[in-house]
Formats: C-alpha cells, sequence, structure tokens
C-alpha cells in the first residue's frame, strides 16, 4: 500500500516546499509498506518517496508506482514552465510527475533508487492535494506492458518493463463522441473533430487479454479498446515422431 505525506503541521509545512527540493532525502516523507493476505504488516517503508500514489507489482516482484512530488496542480504549473521550456508545449505540464520502476528490494533514496523512471504522469493527486485530481492508475498486463494515464493530455499509455514508451492511446473528446473517427481533422488545423478513441479525463485503466479498459471520469463511462499489433508473424512449429 502506498502511505503518502502525513497530515500534520510538519508534514504541511515540508510539502509546501517540495517542488523546490525534489531530490532531497530530508523530504522522502511518503512510503510504500508491505501487508501479508491477512493484514498484518511485513515491511514498513519498503520504498521512501515524496508522495507516491498508484501502485502495481509485476510479476517478478517489481515494483511500479507514480512519485507526484507537489501537493497542488498550481505549483506543477510554475514548475513546469520554469524547468521544462524545451519540451513540447502539450506536454510541459504533463513532464512533472513520473512513474518510477524500483526492484523488489525496494529503495530508500527515492527516485535515485529506481530502476527507471518515466516522466509523463499529468493529473495524479497526491494526499495534500484535496483529492479533487485523480489517483494514479497503474497496471501491469500479463505480457508485462506497464500501464498508466496521463489524463491531462487525454491519454493511457504503455511501457515495456524497461521503461520504453511503446503506445500512447487516446485523444481529447467528450460525452457526445463515438470514437471510430480515425482522428479526422478540421480542414487546414491539427484540431481533431472526430477522434478514434476519444477521452475527456482517463482516470481508471484495466487490460485484460488484448482489451484495454479505460474509465473516462469527465465523460461518466468506460471506453473498450481492442489492441491489435501492427506486425504479425507466425512461426512454425515442427513436431517430431
Amino acid at each position: 500500500v502506498t502511505v503518502p505525506i502525513p497530515q500534520t503541521e510538519e508534514g504541511r509545512k515540508i510539502a509546501r516546499d517540495i517542488g523546490y527540493n525534489p531530490y532531497s532525502a530530508s523530504y522522502l516523507l511518503g512510503r510504500i509498506d508491505v501487508y501479508s493476505s491477512d493484514g498484518k504488516l511485513k515491511k514498513k517503508g519498503l520504498v521512501k518517496l515524496h508522495a507516491p500514489n498508484g501502485l502495481a507489482v509485476g510479476r517478478d516482484g517489481s515494483i511500479y508506482t507514480v512519485e507526484t512530488y507537489l501537493h497542488h496542480g498550481v505549483q506543477k504549473m510554475r514548475l513546469f514552465r520554469t524547468r521544462y521550456k524545451r519540451a513540447p508545449k502539450r506536454y510541459r505540464y504533463s513532464l512533472v510527475d513520473k512513474l518510477l520502476k524500483f526492484p523488489p528490494t525496494g529503495g530508500q533514496n527515492g527516485e535515485k533508487s529506481a530502476e527507471w523512471a518515466h516522466a509523463g504522469i499529468a493529473g495524479t493527486s497526491p494526499y495534500t492535494c484535496g483529492m479533487e485530481c485523480c489517483g494514479a492508475q497503474v497496471t501491469v498486463d500479463a505480457d508485462d506492458r506497464v500501464w498508466c494515464h496521463d489524463a491531462v493530455v487525454y491519454e493511457v499509455k504503455a511501457l515495456d518493463s524497461v521503461g520504453n514508451l511503446l503506445l500512447r492511446v487516446g485523444t481529447y473528446g467528450n460525452e457526445d463522441c463515438k470514437g471510430g473517427g480515425g482522428d479526422k481533422r478540421l480542414p487546414g488545423t491539427e484540431i481533431v473533430c472526430d477522434p478514434e478513441i476519444p477521452l475527456a479525463r482517463p482516470a481508471g485503466v484495466a487490460v485484460l487479454n488484448d482489451i484495454l479498459f479505460i474509465a473516462d471520469q469527465f465523460a461518466g463511462r468506460i471506453v473498450r479498446c481492442k489492441l491489435e499489433y501492427a506486425e504479425v508473424k507466425e512461426l512454425s512449429i515442427g513436431v517430431e515422431d
């Protein structure tokens, strides 16, 4: 389970400064604890972070979580305006929060202990955000692909187990969009008027076999997508008598 910033005066005081001290060990107030199936605490603070949100565990015991760092979207906006000037404008706000992978043994030094970090999990909420933002949704499918949402750019995306971005799914579309429009654009613009997979605010994500399910918070619906491969190769297997 994730245990975010404690709601104490000390915790709130430190939280106000977290955005400006993102790598200081003294600010690692959040943690991931491990419990047995009968609810007994087995390991406290297996992973220590600023404000972890969302949790998934791979088949090999690897730990995936989102480091949200800051406690409110306003501070995130201040940060991306100064730190991510060279990033594409659409993704600057998205780059503040990060998906982290830790080994089964955990990590005690925040992001520095992670095997890899993927920047771009926007719209996630640490404990002190007031809960108007979505919680981070992280899941690992049967092929060890890691799925997460990037809410403010209307996407769900998949990464492989070593942190490579494999796929982005979704384009802005409200509850009136039915989907299947092939991301048709207004003539002479880059504005998508008929999205293939419309998302207003992706909040939850789950994968079953080759089906991707996305909970769209603002549209109030579940979007069901079929996953297909651009290239398929078949191998014949010989059987000897």
